[in-house]
């Protein structure tokens, strides 16, 4: 079957076979050795995480310390893909999630370095860096070919592969859902607080997070 012919907009002949090349190169052995799951002492944990990382970031509000986390996730890691020996791959990757964000093909692609400067400054400075779970990988790797989504599978395993490749010690990393498994710590979080900034582009959130953990 037609690599990801079951899904909208498949890679061309061009990409799809540079897709299978990129997969030999970056095996799921080699990118599931990563993750410290299944006996592995990879740097990746991405575990749920929520009980430790709200500790953590209590703390720091409660000590004045700046706190950050970040996710690195599909989308992210289609603009952290720095392997030029796959052109064609590249450009369907980058083009598919420039559509998805921004409504049109070329944003991406046309600012693909300032985009990567900013992914990996992200990465850098976070005190939490959530990562594609290890099941997500693994589940990529044996997903039939026409049901592949090949910018989330190839925008995943270079997230983990760049993450890797990136943090230092002091920094941990969790679930990309981290971000879910946070909703039940919510009120533990923001309860209580004098004052709570929020940056958002939906500003119904602030409301509603006022009434659920006044």
């Amino acid at each position: 079957m037609t690599l990801g012919s079951n899904l909208w907009s498949p890679p061309p002949v061009e990409a799809a076979e540079e897709f299978y090349a990129f997969s030999k190169q970056f095996s799921e052995y080699d990118i599931l050795k990563l993750y410290s799951a299944n006996h592995s002492m990879g740097s990746l944990n991405s575990n749920n995480r929520a009980n430790e990382i709200t500790s953590l970031i209590c703390s720091a509000i409660d000590s004045g310390t700046p706190y950050s986390l970040v996710r690195m996730g599909d989308g992210e890691g289609n603009c952290l893909f720095t392997h030029n020996k796959y052109p064609e791959l590249k450009r369907y990757i980058l083009e598919r999630i420039s559509y998805i964000h921004f409504g049109e093909n070329l944003v991406v692609p046309a600012h693909f370095e300032r985009f990567l400067e900013m992914m990996n400054q992200s990465i850098l400075s976070a005190d939490v860096v959530c990562v594609p779970e290890h099941d997500t990988i693994k589940r990529g790797f044996h997903t039939q070919n026409e049901n592949v989504d090949v910018r989330a599978v190839v925008g995943n395993r270079t997230s983990a592969i760049s993450i890797s490749n990136l943090i230092n010690p002091t920094q941990i990393t969790s679930s990309a859902w981290t971000n879910r498994h946070l909703l039940g710590y919510y009120e533990k979080i923001f309860g209580n607080r004098d004052c709570v900034g929020i940056v958002t582009s939906y500003p119904e959130i602030a409301d509603l997070l006022s009434r659920k953990v006044s």
